[in-house]
C-alpha cells in the first residue's frame, strides 16, 4: 500500500512519526513531499526500516508559488491513504487533507497533543 505521510514543518513530536512508521507493514511504500519536518522524518525512519520511499519534490523553478500545491495533488494521486501529522496551522498540510478527502482517500490526522482523527 502507498501511504502518504505529510505534515507540518514544525510538528513537535518526532516520536509520533517514528511510532507510525514502525506500525506499517515493511512492504508498504512511504510517500513524501520531501519538505523539512514531518516529510523528512518519515523518509528517514522508513529508510532506516528498509522500506521503499517515493518522494515528490515541488518544482519551484517551474511552477513558482503553486509548486507546493501541485506536489500535494501528485502525492494524493499516488497514495492509497494519507496520514497527516498536523499542527492545525499548516496550510499545505490542510490542502493535502482536503484533496485526499475530495478524492475519497482515507485520511488519518494526528495532532501534537496526542489526539487523532480518522475518516
Amino acid at each position: 500500500m502507498n501511504i502518504a505521510i505529510v505534515g507540518s514543518r514544525n510538528y513537535p513530536n518526532q516520536d509520533d512519526i517514528f511510532w507510525y512508521i514502525n506500525s506499517l507493514p515493511i512492504e508498504d511504500v512511504v510517500v513524501s513531499g520531501g519538505a523539512r519536518g514531518v516529510d523528512s522524518y518519515a523518509e528517514t525512519f522508513a529508510r532506516q526500516r528498509g522500506m521503499t520511499v517515493k518522494v515528490f519534490h515541488a518544482d519551484w523553478d517551474k511552477y513558482g508559488k503553486s509548486a507546493g500545491y501541485r506536489r500535494n495533488v501528485d502525492i494524493v494521486n499516488y497514495a492509497d491513504k494519507v496520514v497527516a501529522f498536523w499542527d492545525g496551522k499548516s496550510k499545505g498540510t490542510k490542502h493535502t487533507i482536503d484533496i485526499a478527502r475530495k478524492c475519497g482517500k482515507p485520511v488519518d490526522i494526528y495532532k501534537p497533543n496526542g489526539g487523532d482523527l480518522h475518516d
